[in-house]
C-alpha cells in the first residue's frame, strides 16, 4: 500500500505507470483477504482468544490509516480523466 500511496498522483502520467498501479492494487488487495481470511478464520475457531481479538482491531486500524492516506481514487479519476482522455 505504501508504494501505492508514493505513486497514487504521477500513475496518471501514462498508461504505463497506471498499469504498474492496478497490478499493486490486485497484490494488495489479495494480501489484505489472505490476512483477514487468517485472523478471520482464528477468530471463529476460538471466539474470546485474545491475540486474534488484538490482531483484527490492529490490522483494522492499519488498513483504516492507509486507506484514509490513500484518499479518493474517485477525485482523482476524474480530475485526471482529461490526461487519461489522451492515452
Amino acid at each position: 500500500m505504501k508504494q501505492r500511496i508514493q505513486i497514487k498522483d504521477s500513475k496518471f502520467n501514462s498508461i504505463e505507470e497506471y498499469l504498474v498501479d492496478i497490478k499493486l492494487s490486485e497484490e494488495q488487495e489479495l494480501i489484505g483477504n489472505k490476512i483477514d481470511n487468517y485472523i478471520s478464520n482464528n477468530q471463529n475457531t476460538d471466539l474470546v482468544n485474545a491475540e486474534f481479538i488484538k490482531l483484527n482491531k490492529d490490522f483494522e486500524l492499519i488498513a483504516h490509516n492507509l486507506s484514509t492516506e490513500f484518499g479518493s481514487e474517485t477525485n482523482r479519476f476524474f480530475a485526471n480523466i482529461e490526461k487519461m482522455k489522451l492515452w
